[in-house]
């Protein structure tokens, strides 16, 4: 089992490994792909983002329009990490 650990180790690319790692080799994958498979993903993207937006709207949730043009709508929907300030009251759990 010890040698079986240390033949993959060599396999392992620990870079990629961290927030920062894992944002470059997706960076990288995404330049290497052709402009047809970037138009492609982006399309998926936006499929996913949208489904998720409706999912949130489905369950009461707050949600931020995909597209908004007044800038004083994003600061106030918005914080400084691009998370939702005020994202409504905590659901309540059942007393057991």
């Amino acid at each position: 089992m010890h040698s079986d650990t240390q033949g993959r180790e060599g396999l392992i690319d620990w870079s990629s490994c961290s927030w920062q790692g894992a944002r470059e080799a997706h960076i990288k994958a995404f330049r290497g792909l052709c402009f047809q498979d970037k138009l492609q993903t982006l399309e998926e993207w936006c499929e996913l983002s949208r489904s998720m937006i409706a999912r949130r709207q489905r369950r009461g949730l707050p949600t931020i329009p995909l597209q908004t043009d007044d800038p004083a709508t994003k600061s106030a929907q918005l914080g400084r990490t691009g998370t939702r300030r005020n994202p409504g009251p905590a659901p309540q759990t059942p007393n057991l």
